[in-house]
């Protein structure tokens, strides 16, 4: 399970003076870091799992951090969602983004995830 901390989205927050001032991005950073690993284990406990789970939490651009673990942990398929939880005028513009981005350089099968409120009421197996 990886977490990737878009480090060019914060960078640019940042310099907006959206998120902190210039002498506190390193406590930032530490603070997304533990946020980000614990969201990632309060998701583990909340659903049943046989095998062990790995956490990584990364910093960077989320596509390129993707792709580059794939390659190297020879990942045969990556699943993630298709859309990265912005603002409702935000989506619009990035909807979809990294997903597509993974999609073409991960060198691997992906599978993408709507969002809840665009998945079928009725789940049909094949």
């Amino acid at each position: 399970m990886m977490h990737v901390i878009d480090v060019n989205t914060v960078d640019a927050f940042n310099r907006l003076g959206l998120l902190a001032v210039p002498s506190d991005a390193t406590e930032q950073r530490k603070r997304l870091r533990h946020h980000a690993r614990l969201k990632a284990r309060q998701l583990l406990k909340s659903q049943p799992h046989d095998q062990p789970i790995k956490r990584i939490v990364v910093e960077g651009t989320p596509f390129v951090e993707i792709a580059k673990f794939a390659r190297a942990e020879q990942v045969d398929l990556i699943v993630l969602g298709s859309y990265g939880g912005r603002s409702d005028n935000m989506e619009k513009i990035f909807f979809g983004a990294t997903a597509d981005k993974v999609v073409r350089t991960a060198g691997c099968a992906v599978l993408t995830v709507p969002p809840p409120s665009q998945r079928r009421r009725k789940d049909i197996v094949l």
